[in-house]
């Protein structure tokens, strides 16, 4: 009984927490998620290669400074007849500003295009990451609402077998019941008070599960809402349709193969094409002697051009990454095939799956409406003594897994309703 009391008090503070919402967990899911946080810091480091990629073909600009020490030639070293490398040794400084724009470079504009691709595909993924986290926040969620109202449902029981119990010791005193009926009586009440503990444990245990996704604290507290509303999704055929054209997988699949395509163009444009940068550069140099003659040496000047380079051989490298990279798309090709069938099939088994809860939802409900009714009336009938305590103690049973079931059937309905939004990317 003590431990009875100690659960009924932890439920109690329970409900007197601050109530989490279900689109509040939704969204602290996808704000606080741990997980979720380090995906979306892989997509801005795409980004950031997309950043990389469009700069080198901006034009550059460079300062190149260098101070030397030359000489003096060590004993033996051949004499080239140059006064200022085989004499005195002596000190030079040379600065050069080079500018550069590329002008033709299609394996680079092909490579800004499949980085372009990838970034694409890291921002779908994210966002089906978002959808999928969404969804468990909600399922987790929801998965609390259940344990509650099971609770509820087992505590309503146990008040039953408590006012059985007393309904048997007070027609025991007037000599209409024995110490057997009392005994069963007592029984039930510490079955049902056994049944309310550790269906205690279940309810902390989804909290902290709920907790746990929103990446707080597993003891933080809060009161959820005392329902499990189920969403009618839609028709079969524009879920459908939805589900083929909104579906983050095949979606993030074919900005993958967009990608792919673009790094065979620029794999063929590296192996066959030339590129053709446009350069100008600023030179000036000093050089000091450490004796005279020969002469300090001061000179600058400017030159600017074209510069064409043309691939002729490169060991045959730019044609097996070509090669590669062509058997990359056509995996990829193959995959968005293969993900289509597998969307196909699953959309199929989740919507039978939703028919199926459907139907089993409107048959426990009804099937615990009649449970409910026929209670009440045992327990009339059980007061008047027209039935004995196990007689009441099966119609009690029988109510109280009516409730758990049609609370398991909302539950099943609301997730599979979930799950076919989920498929066509409309989950609110």
């Amino acid at each position: 009984m003590i431990a009875l009391l100690l659960a009924l008090g932890s439920l109690a503070h329970a409900d007197a927490a601050p109530l989490l919402t279900p689109e509040a967990a939704r969204d602290l899911a996808t704000r606080q998620n741990l997980s979720f946080q380090g995906q979306n810091l892989t997509r801005q480091g795409t980004a950031e290669q997309v950043r990389a990629a469009r700069g080198a073909l901006l034009p550059s600009l460079a300062l190149t400074s260098t101070l030397t020490r030359i000489g003096p030639n060590l004993a033996g070293d051949a004499y080239t007849g140059n006064p200022a490398v085989s004499g005195s040794p002596d000190l030079q400084w040379s600065n050069a500003l080079q500018a550069r724009q590329p002008l033709l470079n299609l394996a680079a504009w092909s490579q800004l295009a499949a980085l372009k691709g990838q970034d694409k595909a890291a921002a779908i993924r994210l966002s089906g990451q978002g959808n999928q986290l969404s969804l468990q926040a909600d399922q987790a969620y929801f998965e609390v609402v259940r344990q509650e109202l099971s609770q509820a449902s087992r505590r309503q029981t146990l008040e039953l077998s408590r006012l059985r119990t007393s309904v048997a010791q007070a027609r025991q005193r007037l000599g209409a019941a024995t110490v057997l009926d009392i005994r069963q009586a007592q029984l039930a009440f510490n079955a049902d008070s056994s049944a309310l503990l550790s269906g205690d444990l279940t309810l902390q245990a989804a909290r902290r599960a709920l907790n746990a996704l929103l990446s707080r604290d597993p003891s933080t507290a809060f009161s959820v809402i005392d329902t499990i509303p189920v969403p009618q999704p839609g028709s079969r055929e524009e879920l459908h349709r939805q589900a083929l054209s909104n579906s983050p997988g095949l979606a993030e699949l074919q900005a993958r193969q967009e990608s792919q395509a673009a790094t065979v163009r620029a794999a063929t444009a590296t192996q066959l094409l030339p590129t053709l940068d446009a350069f100008a550069n600023y030179q000036f140099l000093n050089r000091w002697h450490d004796q005279n003659p020969p002469n300090d040496q001061a000179w600058q000047g400017f030159a600017f051009g074209l510069q064409l380079t043309y691939p002729i051989f490169s060991g045959g490298a730019p044609t097996a990454q070509r090669t590669l990279a062509t058997l990359q798309s056509r995996q990829l090709e193959l995959s968005v095939r293969d993900s289509t069938l597998q969307l196909e099939r699953t959309f199929a088994q989740t919507w039978s799956q939703w028919e199926t809860a459907r139907q089993s939802l409107e048959l426990e409900e009804s099937n615990l409406s009649l449970a409910d009714s026929t209670q009440s009336l045992a327990m009339e009938q059980f007061r008047i003594g027209g039935i004995t305590g196990l007689d009441l103690r099966t119609y009690q049973e029988t109510a109280q897994q009516a409730r758990l079931r049609t609370l398991a059937a909302r539950a099943s309905a609301r997730t599979a309703a979930k799950l076919l939004e989920f498929l066509a990317a409309k989950l609110d």
